[in-house]
């Protein structure tokens, strides 16, 4: 973690008595050396000396090569292993963030309803540069590299000053970060976020958007992942019939997507936990062609209605989605228009 190399030698060892020489157990040797100047770990002019002398001798990691291999869709997590995805073990790597964004604007297009979006993933400053790469079109990359032509600068000076698109940018103060946050903690946040909202004469919270369940802090007492994810998941449906509130839940899928030849998400993916299967009113999964066929569309993405207690499931309804802006439209005109 410290970016140095440890090496291990082994030594045998003996003492003498009585003229035999009379063997003991080896010795490990564990020897660390780090980049040349980066740390110091000894203080004593006689430990320095020897480690001064070591440390010109040391072994680094460097970089020698950079071969092209060609051009190619990468995943956000990819390593040397069997599966490419050794660090996420068996989560799959999506981006819920942008269909969390388009709920919370939607319910304010389509109902006037103010949302809560609290995010386990992103900061404040990803969220902003996403609102405005919607609403500008600008793609975020260039946000974030602030290598904008004069066109872009124009655009982004427009969205912050007219009156109407400062207006939609009140999503930003519909954000929470909720980096460290147990259920209790934010349903408490919450709850306070709602009477500050009623005092001032604001709308009051109709929906409130947890990005991403499984990222959130399991109960200490919770001796397994299924038994915390259940809580979270109990804990949020009480909150949304106690406080009449639309809850949405952004969660991940187990691997067993990837292994079925239509890719297409069941419930049974749900991660963690089946509390989250039981106690969902309404269970949307995100189905993206290009990610399993290269031949199919980048823009195209559906969305299946899993579970609907209250009518029809198994729904299918196809979105648009502009990549680059991150941005999701409901036909293809307005997509092309974009």
């Amino acid at each position: 973690g410290l970016g140095g190399i440890v090496t291990w030698a082994l030594k045998e060892t003996h003492y003498r008595s009585g003229g035999r020489v009379i063997p003991c157990r080896p010795a490990h040797r564990g020897i660390i050396r780090f980049p040349a100047g980066s740390i110091v770990p000894v203080s004593s002019a006689k430990h320095l000396a020897k480690w001064e002398a070591r440390q010109q001798r040391s072994a680094e990691r460097l970089i020698a090569t950079v071969d092209p291999v060609g051009d190619m869709d990468c995943r956000c997590i990819s390593v040397a292993a069997a599966d490419g995805l050794y660090v996420t073990r068996d989560y799959l790597v999506t981006h819920n963030t942008t269909f969390a964004m388009k709920f919370a604007e939607s319910a304010k297009r389509v109902a006037d309803m103010d949302s809560l979006l609290v995010s386990y993933e992103d900061g404040d400053a990803s969220f902003g540069q996403r609102t405005i790469a919607q609403e500008t079109g600008i793609p975020t990359e260039r946000l974030r590299s602030r290598k904008l032509d004069a066109i872009e600068l124009d655009l982004v000076r427009r969205f912050i000053e007219e009156r109407e698109a400062l207006q939609r940018a009140r999503r930003l103060e519909c954000f929470l970060d909720g980096g460290g946050m147990e259920v209790e903690q934010l349903v408490r946040r919450v709850r306070r976020e709602q009477m500050k909202r009623l005092a001032l004469g604001r709308k009051p919270i109709r929906q409130l958007i947890v990005d991403y369940l499984q990222k959130m802090p399991l109960p200490k007492w919770a001796r397994s992942r299924d038994e915390g994810i259940g809580h979270i998941s109990r804990v949020l449906s009480t909150f949304a019939k106690t406080d009449k509130m639309a809850v949405v839940a952004m969660c991940q899928l187990n691997r067993d997507v990837e292994r079925r030849d239509d890719h297409r998400p069941r419930l049974s993916d749900i991660r963690d936990s089946g509390s989250l299967e039981q106690d969902g009113k309404m269970i949307y999964g995100i189905y993206y062609p290009h990610g399993y066929d290269p031949k199919a569309s980048k823009s195209d993405v559906s969305l299946l209605l899993l579970k609907n207690a209250q009518g029809e499931s198994l729904l299918e309804e196809k979105l648009y989605w502009d990549r680059p802006s991150h941005s999701i439209y409901d036909s293809a005109l307005d997509f092309q228009q974009a």
